[in-house]
């Protein structure tokens, strides 16, 4: 076998069980490849790798594959197949995932936690274990507090119009600042701690500038995909159930205590949960519902589209060209307005508890449309820019 087509010998063909669907990958770590194929590819390349891994020769492989395609397979083919991927052992890439690659950025901190001790792991999986039970109680508990008591929603939003900024100690707005912060380092622990329960290793967490000002979180795992749909909606999904769970906590303390505090963080954790889930964004809610529905790389390719036509390679009737590219039209503008009025929502509800004035309000709402639309234009145009030096 030619050196020159030697491939990186980590390379998986992997069969995904789906939430609706059977899917089919092919994955390597070492050059962060996560494809998905459909199943005679699937069927193809397993009888391919073996030949390029030098386990077959050329006339046994091309005999086979005529048996059973019925035609002779041109081994060129899949040659620029795996030239186009970087799957080649002497093709020299930068290894980044298309996450780290959306989320290109100032890295501020990486923390390396891949070389957790086997008494450690077995630590946090029995905290995880604490951690669900309770949950489950708190969130079960809240609900009876609102069915069994329907005023009490009523009379927490009476306590809250009667409150008052003037009232509020200094300390206190040390204990919120804290209370967010715990909030936030909780939910991306709510992720790991997931995945260390369902025996994936995580390798790092990593926090990132993103356009300078916008702090975000990004934990890089092993082999999560090799593993079934069910275990990765498991992990994505780590982070909002924490979120969920403080709130409960919050909602139940705040119904015996009125206190101001608890409702503030109520808040903050329902904001949380309204981000992950919005689906604009690599953002939790978008890589659950692309798992879920089967379509994993639905952003990315609507990038890349997006880009071919503002980079004037494709005219605009490109986004058009097939059933597949509209929907992936669509789903930009689904994303970005559901996204919109989510947080248009969630704005509200703060709004009325700090009681900002109508202007103000106006003012909010004229600013998130502007946020909504400056944040698809100047990413789409990083993106564009990022997509030339690859």
């Amino acid at each position: 076998m030619n050196e020159l087509l030697e491939l990186v010998d980590d390379i998986v063909l992997f069969e995904d069980p789906g939430i609706l669907v059977k899917k089919y990958f092919l994955v390597s770590n070492k050059r962060n490849i996560h494809l998905k194929l459909d199943k005679d590819k699937f069927n193809l390349l397993n009888e391919l790798i073996p030949y390029f891994n030098g386990e077959k020769c050329k006339e046994d492989i091309e005999e086979k594959l005529e048996g059973i395609y019925n035609n002779p397979v041109n081994l060129d083919n899949a040659i620029t197949f795996f030239k186009k991927f970087n799957l080649f052992k002497h093709q020299e890439v930068e290894n980044k995932s298309k996450i780290e690659f959306e989320l290109k950025g100032k890295k501020i901190k990486e923390f390396n936690i891949e070389q957790l001790s086997a008494k450690k792991i077995s630590v946090i999986k029995n905290i995880h274990r604490f951690i669900f039970i309770i949950s489950i109680i708190s969130f079960i508990y809240a609900l009876y507090l609102i069915i069994s008591s329907p005023g009490t929603i009523f009379q927490i939003t009476k306590e809250t119009n009667t409150f008052k900024w003037s009232t509020v100690a200094k300390k206190e707005y040390i204990y919120f600042i804290i209370g967010f912060f715990l909030s936030v380092i909780c939910h991306e622990l709510g992720h790991i701690f997931t995945a260390i329960a369902q025996g994936v290793a995580v390798k790092s967490v990593t926090i990132t500038l993103v356009y300078g000002i916008s702090p975000v979180v990004y934990v890089k795992y092993k082999d999560l995909n090799l593993n079934k749909s069910t275990t990765k909606i498991k992990i994505i999904l780590g982070g909002v159930f924490t979120n969920l769970f403080f709130m409960s906590i919050f909602f139940i303390v705040l119904n015996f205590s009125s206190y101001w505090l608890f409702a503030a963080l109520m808040l903050v954790n329902l904001g949380f949960i309204f981000n992950t889930l919005s689906l604009m964004g690599t953002t939790d809610g978008y890589f659950a519902v692309t798992t879920i529905f089967d379509i994993e790389g639905l952003r990315w390719n609507t990038l890349k589209a997006i880009g071919q036509v503002l980079s004037k390679r494709k005219g605009i009737s490109y986004l058009f060209r097939d059933i597949k590219t509209i929907s992936f039209v669509i789903y930009i503008i689904i994303s970005y307005l559901l996204s919109f009025f989510m947080l248009k929502y969630y704005i509200e509800i703060v709004a009325k508890y700090i009681k900002l004035s109508s202007i103000y309000m106006y003012l909010l709402n004229i600013g998130l449309i502007i946020f909504i639309l400056g944040s698809f234009v100047i990413y789409t145009f990083k993106f564009l820019n990022s997509l030339k030096k690859m």
